[in-house]
């Protein structure tokens, strides 16, 4: 992703990401991704609340998508929209 650095120079980053822009796929997506673990998953209509276990940590993420939940157990995989992620200035 390419972000504004908002005074922040180069090097690592800490970034806030909104739970809608982390995009569940159920088989490896195109492109950069992280895998993981549904931990938990809660059916609120029009979106899915989950708690993905992840190598970076337990990650809550929020899929408008609207489908039925996954199942907790189930391998996913995780990457990012390009909206609602910015970088946390120092």
């Amino acid at each position: 992703l390419v972000l504004p650095r908002r005074g922040a120079r180069a090097g690592a980053v800490k970034l806030a990401i909104r739970p809608d822009a982390i995009l569940v796929h159920r088989s490896a997506p195109p492109g950069p991704a992280l895998s993981g673990r549904i931990a938990k998953a809660a059916y609120l209509g029009k979106h899915v609340e989950y708690t993905v276990a992840s190598p970076v940590g337990d990650l809550f993420v929020v899929d408008r998508d609207g489908r039925m939940p996954l199942e907790p157990g189930a391998g996913v995989w995780l990457s990012l929209a390009d909206r609602d992620i910015a970088i946390v200035p120092p």
